[in-house]
Formats: C-alpha cells, structure tokens, sequence
C-alpha cells in the first residue's frame, strides 16, 4: 500500500525519513538479547519512528505503520512486558516487511517522475488539445 505525505511535505523528505525507519524496524528483531531487550528495542523503536515521521508522513499511515494497537496493549499492560516479546516479533517483522514494500513503492514512484534519478526544477508535460485531433484540416504529423 502506498504511503502518501502531509501536504505541504515532498515525497522525497518522506522517502527520506522512512529509509532509516524501515531500518531500524528490521534491527528491532536481528539484535539478540532475552524478551525484556526485545520489548524494550520496540519501543524505543516505535518512538524513534514517530518522531521523525509525524511530520511527514499522514496519521492514519503512522498509525497502520507505527503505533499500531500492540504497541498501544504493550505500552499500557500491566503484565510482564517480556510476555509481550513473541506478539512483538511477530508484529515486527510484519512492519519491516511492510514499510520496506512501502519505502520501495515511494521510492519507485518518485524516480518515475524525475529525469536522471534527480529532479532538477519543473517538469512541462505538452497534452495537445484533443480538438486538433478532431477539427484540424490536417493530420497531426503535418500540422507544424
């Protein structure tokens, strides 16, 4: 599903931004450690990426993304929170998966605008009037 930015926000700054997020997000899960290291990766993990992608990226995609319903049963629980560490893992591999298809969609989006992988100002797209096609007395090719 693809990721749109605030308004106001280029699709680069969010592409930008959510490279390091997706990161991260794999490492939650690649680190180690015993099921208190691994809740306590995630949520530092969950507070990173709000922080750098709530001003880029749309609510309802940080909240698919990011602060999803576990986080919010994780952070709030009062059991043991290295109960939580298999639900944890589970949920951050889906999200790394997730935002690195996400990232790549944006990613390929972009280029597909840009000339040479870099944007360097404007780009005029010419959409000839439909009623040369149909009107003009002479065949587009000749038309000068």
């Amino acid at each position: 599903m693809m990721i749109w930015p605030l308004p106001g926000v280029s699709g680069r700054a969010l592409r930008d931004q959510l490279r390091p997020v997706a990161d991260g997000a794999a490492n939650v899960t690649g680190l180690g450690g015993d099921a208190n290291d691994v809740v306590q990766r995630y949520l530092k993990w969950v507070a990173d990426a709000e922080r750098m992608l709530r001003t880029v990226m749309r609510p309802e995609d940080l909240h698919r993304y990011v602060l999803t319903d576990r986080y919010w049963a994780t952070l709030q629980s009062p059991l043991e929170r290295k109960l939580f560490a298999p639900a944890v893992l589970d949920e951050m591999l889906h999200i790394a998966r997730e935002l690195e298809a996400a990232f790549r969609d944006l990613d390929q989006y972009l280029n597909g605008w840009l000339t040479d992988g870099e944007f360097n100002g404007p780009i005029n797209y010419v959409v000839p009037d439909t009623n040369v096609f149909m009107q003009h007395p002479q065949l587009y090719p000749d038309i000068d």
